[in-house]
């Protein structure tokens, strides 16, 4: 039987149909960090991830349908040997490009290889502006190697986002993180949210925040606000992230490491699969399942569960 990801037939635009405005990729699970945080649990790649000539097949069908976008996360997407292949081919291809890493793989001559590449950032994540703090929330992780990937690349003149995740261990440190990203020339400092997925549940009560700590650091991000100008701070909230994707159709596909698409990443959701059929049917399938009421109820039940 011939695989549809294999397929000419794949690679025909299909007229009428919207493109997704990015591809959210998730190019494996396999991680060199066991973060108590981890949402999406990684650590040990997939059994039945994409191969390396089906990734390829993903990118160049990305190519093809004109996907202006892919944001490459994982696990530690750089643990795959084919990962630099697929960056290559979508640049050339004049693909704006955003990896999601933990920068302890990132050195001057890969440095000097993602400089030529088409590259809109890099957001490494920076939990403490302490080693202790970073490495006691980011297991097996570096926080010497984060910082000096983020100076290696901002010195290279790669725009760099930094990603914080505040827990009870690290949340006191959110100004003096801040400062840090701004020594290091940093363009945008995110505050991310603890999600109740994954490795997250498991260490709830060490990592979550009081009522009175979500306050305090709301506070810190909203006085350090317009201090470190041109850095931005941004704040995401994932109820509220629910509360849109309930009100506006999905502009972007997730796809797993396995090849299935979901219609939001750290959502438990699974629709359609790419060695079945292509990104487009995946994501017209993903804005019809977007208005199942049976979706949408498990959608409002975890807002409840986060409002709790």
């Amino acid at each position: 039987m011939e695989n549809f990801l294999f397929s000419k037939k794949n690679f025909i635009d299909k007229p009428g149909l919207n493109i997704p405005s990015a591809l959210i990729w998730q190019f494996t699970l396999a991680c060199n960090s066991r973060c108590l945080h981890c949402y999406a649990n990684a650590g040990k790649p997939l059994p039945n991830e994409l191969s390396d000539e089906e990734t390829i097949m993903v990118a160049k069908e990305a190519i093809t349908v004109g996907i202006p976008r892919v944001v490459f996360t994982g696990g530690e997407p750089f643990l795959r040997s084919d990962f630099l292949e697929a960056l290559q081919l979508l640049s050339k291809n004049r693909i704006s490009i955003k990896i999601e890493t933990n920068g302890s793989l990132i050195e001057e001559n890969l440095v000097n290889f993602l400089v030529n590449l088409n590259l809109a950032s890099v957001e490494i994540s920076l939990d403490g502006s302490r080693a202790e703090s970073h490495e006691g929330l980011r297991l097996g992780s570096s926080w010497n190697k984060a910082v000096k990937a983020i100076k290696l690349l901002t010195e290279a003149g790669i725009k760099v986002q930094v990603l914080f995740i505040p827990t009870r261990i690290n949340y006191r440190e959110i100004e003096e993180t801040i400062e840090l990203a701004y020594s290091l020339s940093v363009s945008d400092f995110f505050v991310g949210e603890l999600l109740p997925f994954g490795r997250a549940t498991k260490n709830w009560a060490l990592l979550s925040l009081s009522p009175q700590e979500q306050k305090d650091l709301v506070k810190v991000i909203s006085n350090n606000s317009s201090r470190f100008s041109p850095m931005k701070i941004f704040f995401f909230s994932f109820k509220e992230e629910l509360k849109k994707l309930l009100s506006q159709k999905p502009k972007t596909l997730f796809l797993s490491a396995s090849g299935r698409g979901k219609i939001k990443g750290s959502l438990p959701f699974y629709i359609g699969d790419i060695r079945k059929e292509s990104l487009l049917s995946i994501y017209e399938k993903i804005k019809r399942e977007w208005t199942n009421p049976k979706l949408r109820r498990e959608i409002r039940e975890h807002l409840k569960t986060l409002k709790k």
